[in-house]
C-alpha cells in the first residue's frame, strides 16, 4: 500500500507450540530486501512473539511482516522470547 501496489503477500510458518519461526516467503515489490529481517529472526531461533515485539517504523514496507506475525502470536498460548 505504501507504494500504491495492490498485489503481494507475506507468509510465515512457525512451530505451533513455542512459535519459533521456521520459514517465510514474500511476494511483491522489494521482496528481496524485506526477506532479510525474517532470515535474521530464523537464524537466531526467534518466535512470532519476538517479531511482533521488534519496533517497526510506520509507514514503511518492512512493517508488513508484523501483520501475519500478530495473527500467529495470538494463536500461540504463552509468549516466549528466544533471547
Amino acid at each position: 500500500m505504501t507504494l500504491g501496489e495492490t498485489h503481494g503477500h507475506v507468509k510465515l510458518l512457525c512451530e505451533p507450540k513455542r512459535g519459533e519461526l521456521l520459514g517465510a516467503h514474500i511476494v511483491g515489490p522489494e521482496a528481496a530486501e524485506l526477506i532479510h529481517e525474517l532470515i535474521a529472526v530464523m537464524y537466531y531461533h526467534g518466535t512470532a512473539h519476538d517479531l511482533v515485539q521488534m519496533p517497526h517504523y510506520h509507514p514503511t514496507l518492512a512493517e508488513i511482516v508484523t501483520y501475519p506475525a500478530e495473527e500467529l502470536a495470538q494463536q500461540i498460548q504463552t509468549p516466549t522470547s528466544s533471547y
